[in-house]
């Protein structure tokens, strides 16, 4: 068995054949380290974070109310292939559901939850000047 994480999330076509493992990725993330705005976030999540590419931080708004969003400025025109979207488990307090079993996998505590969970996200995209 073989796993490569070196570039393991970043955007990538996915083609019929045999992969370089050790390949560089045909895309960059463009958003890496450019300036970011959000409307708002909470102390210690600031917009920055959603362009640091450290996974142990993230932009976290300050509020779930509607109307809440984060900007990047890619600084120069781009040609996208893609986007990429992630996640953070941030103060995850959930109870066991239903008929999972708690499993412990080193120091850490994992169930795998079989239910669907609907996130909802827009995006935009902007050419030219922001307001």
């Amino acid at each position: 068995m073989f796993c490569n994480q070196r570039y393991g999330d970043w955007p990538k076509k996915i083609e019929q054949g045999v992969i370089d493992p050790w390949e560089n990725p045909e895309w960059m993330l463009l958003s890496c380290g450019k300036p970011a705005k959000a409307f708002s976030f909470k102390e210690g999540n600031d917009a920055s974070k959603a362009t640091g590419e450290d996974v142990q931080t993230w932009w976290k708004a300050a509020s779930n109310e509607s109307g809440q969003y984060l900007e990047i400025d890619l600084l120069d025109d781009c040609d996208e292939h893609a986007v990429q979207i992630n996640f953070a488990d941030d103060q995850l307090n959930l109870q066991l559901p239903e008929g999972a079993e708690l499993h412990k996998i080193g120091h850490m505590p994992r169930i795998i939850d079989h239910r669907k969970h609907f996130t909802r996200w827009l995006l935009e995209v902007f050419f030219g000047e922001s307001e």
